[in-house]
C-alpha cells in the first residue's frame, strides 16, 4: 500500500496525471505526545480510513486526516492511493517538489565528496601528501 506522501515518485506522478478522487471516511485516531528539540509540548494525532471504490473496500492509516479530504487512487489499481492534501495538485507542482527540489538536495550532498575523491586522486597521481585544507 502507497499512502504516504513519500515513496514511489512513479506512482505520484501516474496518481497526479490519471488518479480519480474518492471521499475518505475516518476510521480511530490515536494521538501521541511529542516534545520538540526547544522543549515545547504538542499532540500529533493520526487516523486510520477506509474508502470504496466499486464496492470493494480499502484501508489506509498512520495519516494525518481531515474529515473533508478525499483520496485519489489509481484506476487499473486501487490499493495505491495518497490522500490528496498530502500530494502535489498538478504536473508542475510534482516537478517542482519532486524532482527539481530532489535533484538540488542530491547535488548538494554529494558535491562535498565528489570534491575529496578529486583531490585525492590529483595527490595520488602527482604522488603528494594529501593536506588538511
Amino acid at each position: 500500500m502507497c499512502y504516504y506522501s513519500g515513496g514511489n515518485y512513479f506512482d505520484e506522478l501516474e496518481l497526479v496525471r490519471h488518479g480519480i478522487s474518492t471521499p475518505v471516511q475516518v476510521g480511530e485516531c490515536e494521538q501521541e505526545a511529542v516534545e520538540d528539540e526547544r522543549g515545547r509540548d504538542g499532540v500529533i494525532e493520526t487516523c486510520a480510513y477506509s474508502y470504496e471504490v466499486e464496492g470493494k473496500e480499502y484501508k489506509g492509516g498512520g495519516e494525518t486526516i481531515f474529515d473533508s479530504d478525499t483520496v485519489i487512487y489509481l484506476p487499473g489499481y486501487p490499493e495505491t492511493h495518497r490522500i490528496k492534501h498530502t500530494m502535489g495538485s498538478s504536473l508542475t507542482d510534482f516537478f517542482l517538489r519532486r524532482v527539481l527540489l530532489g535533484l538540488v538536495l542530491l547535488t548538494l550532498f554529494i558535491a562535498p565528496g565528489f570534491q575529496l575523491l578529486q583531490i585525492g586522486i590529483r595527490a595520488f597521481i602527482k604522488n603528494e601528501e594529501v593536506r588538511d585544507t
